[in-house]
């Protein structure tokens, strides 16, 4: 609701899948795609990687898998991922280049270079 009135661009659930370009078929729990990227929503896969990619990790779901995809995801393309951890009230934001940040209880996401002006509360 906050990207639609603002033209930013696309938000999926983990329906949409996008066909990256190593060949591999990926579909993240939530992902963004600039409004420049993707004017219309395709008839199938998109054939990008999406600008920002969220995976919440679930009990069932070992951690190390959800890091590489989000990684792999980075690599070929994507600006920002982010690993939410229900169980431990932690975000972890991935980025080209950069270390990740791992925001606690208190901290607030955002996310200026895609989403200006957009902030969330980890509380």
């Amino acid at each position: 609701m906050w990207v639609l009135p603002r033209k930013l661009g696309r938000v999926t659930g983990s329906s949409a899948g996008f066909r990256l370009s190593d060949g591999n078929l990926r579909g993240p729990d939530v992902s963004f795609v600039l409004a420049q990227k993707m004017r219309q929503a395709p008839h199938t896969f998109a054939e990008i990687a999406p600008d920002l990619t969220i995976e919440v990790r679930s009990a069932s779901y070992h951690i190390k898998p959800l890091v590489e995809k989000l990684q792999k995801f980075i690599e070929l393309g994507s600006q920002v991922g982010i690993l939410v951890g229900p169980k431990n009230l932690t975000v972890t934001v991935y980025r080209t280049a950069e270390e990740p940040i791992v925001l606690a209880d208190g901290d607030s996401l955002t996310i200026p270079g895609l989403l200006p002006g957009w902030e969330l509360p980890n509380s």
